[in-house]
């Protein structure tokens, strides 16, 4: 699946870095808008106890959940049926 064809409110595994000079950690959250112009998609999703919202890159997003896909395990800790995404 492309990421350009994402819909507010699809859940997505995603690459982010969310502390300075850490290391890119797997991450899932919810699209709130992809915006193909600047090939981004902003996602919100939850890291520890704080809600955050970022704008990750097409190259950063890994795989959206789908029923009619493939069970796929991201980062050890999450796990469920996917489609893997493409950037473009």
């Amino acid at each position: 699946m492309k990421c350009s064809e994402l819909k507010p409110n699809d859940t997505v595994v995603f690459y982010v870095t969310v502390y300075a000079g850490g290391k890119e950690e797997v991450y899932d959250g919810n699209v709130i808008y992809a915006d193909n112009n600047a090939k981004s998609v902003c996602v919100c999703y939850l890291e520890g106890y704080k809600s955050r919202n970022d704008v990750i890159p097409f190259e950063k997003m890994i795989a959206k959940a789908d029923e009619n896909g493939e069970e796929m395990l991201f980062g050890g800790w999450i796990r469920g049926k996917s489609v893997l995404l493409q950037a473009e």
